[in-house]
């Protein structure tokens, strides 16, 4: 009998290692994925938690101003970062050689835009001192030494997850929420819990988190090289560009808090999540394709939209208004965001529309193919 040629035809082989390729990446996706948003969900518990056990033990005063001023640092943080986080996603990725001086970059602009920052808010406060609150200057002084670790914090966090390094990003999104919870518990317990103590435990957790990714890309990735300018222009005109739909994001999350000072109707807030997420995945998935201003149009169209309705239904509705307001105004960018990333794409809308599928493969393929589209 003839022996059989047991030879695989070589496109045959490639197919292969493809699907196996494909099969690899797909499972690397869903496991990011899943622990991603594990993370996230835990994280939020945890500080969820530490509110309950911080506004009992501080009270509704010193509740609020602990809450004052780490928003001040936050807030100071995300206006100072200029949108370089986004750029390092994508310099990391398109030029993977550039990671070294990416992370020496990172430390340096921080730094600077850090400063700048702090400069900022320092020099609002004593022209016009009610805006840093009932707060010591003692206890300002330490939420803005915080800001600008909060900015190389959420440099790394870019440049770590361009290299898939999701797990330790993941690792840094909950140490801080399990030290503070921990430190503040046992704090209350025994009955000598502060403001300040509260502020300095949440200020050394985001020194720690930033350490922790630090240590990682030093041990585990390209490490931090030399500076170079150009790369650093590069890489604030493009975070300049993606910035503005970041500014306008938190504004559509927090505006109608700002005028009204809470939230009273969650039910009708609640639809709105459906529609934000849409414009968030698809506002980023337009930055990480290196065009920011289309995704920002979006974005600006909530905003705009939410500026309007707020002031045009807080005053006669209050807190049912704002939620209103806010429903409506997602509503809006969601639409916008899809119709911009189906033009952009060459894609149609119905291909957005969730649908039964057999395997994760599908969709990963389906958005692959839109966003390979020139």
């Amino acid at each position: 009998m003839p022996k059989l040629n047991r030879r695989r035809d070589p496109a045959s082989a490639d197919q292969v290692e493809r699907g196996r390729a494909q099969d690899s990446r797909t499972g690397s996706l869903t496991r990011a994925v899943a622990t991603t948003y594990g993370a996230t969900v835990a994280a939020a518990a945890l500080s969820l938690t530490n509110v309950l056990i911080t506004a009992r033990s501080l009270g509704p005063t010193g509740r609020g101003e602990l809450a004052f001023l780490t928003t001040i640092a936050l807030l100071t943080a995300t206006l100072s970062s200029f949108g370089v986080e986004e750029a390092n996603g994508n310099l990391a990725g398109l030029q993977p050689g550039a990671r070294p001086a990416l992370a020496t970059n990172s430390l340096l602009l921080s730094l600077v835009l850090g400063g700048i920052g702090i400069a900022a808010v320092s020099g609002l406060v004593a022209l016009a001192p009610g805006v840093g609150g009932s707060a010591s200057r003692t206890l300002l002084v330490l939420a803005l030494v915080a800001i600008p670790v909060l900015i190389f914090q959420v440099y790394l966090q870019f440049l770590i997850r361009a290299d898939y390094g999701f797990a330790i990003t993941n690792i840094g999104s909950v140490v801080a929420p399990v030290l503070t919870l921990a430190v503040n518990a046992t704090m209350a317990v025994k009955g000598n819990l502060t403001v300040g103590r509260a502020l300095g435990e949440w200020v050394v957790g985001q020194f720690l988190v930033t350490a922790l990714l630090a240590a990682y890309v030093r041990a585990r990735l390209a490490g931090f090289g030399r500076p170079r300018l150009r790369l650093a222009g590069s890489a604030v005109r493009f975070g300049l560009l993606a910035h503005a739909g970041r500014v306008m994001k938190t504004g559509n999350y927090r505006l109608d808090q700002w005028l009204l000072g809470s939230l009273a109707d969650l039910r009708l807030l609640a639809p709105g999540a459906f529609v934000i997420i849409a414009l968030k995945l698809l506002a980023n998935s337009l930055t990480a394709q290196r065009k920011p201003m289309l995704g920002n149009i979006a974005v600006a169209v909530a905003f705009a939209a939410t500026v309007a309705l707020d002031l045009l239904l807080i005053p006669r509705y209050g807190g049912a208004g704002a939620a209103a307001a806010s429903t409506v105004a997602y509503s809006a960018g969601g639409v916008a965001v899809a119709i911009i990333f189906c033009r952009a794409f060459g894609t149609r809308l119905r291909e957005l529309l969730p649908r039964p599928v057999t395997d994760t493969r599908t969709v990963v393929g389906r958005v692959r193919a839109a966003l390979s589209r020139p």
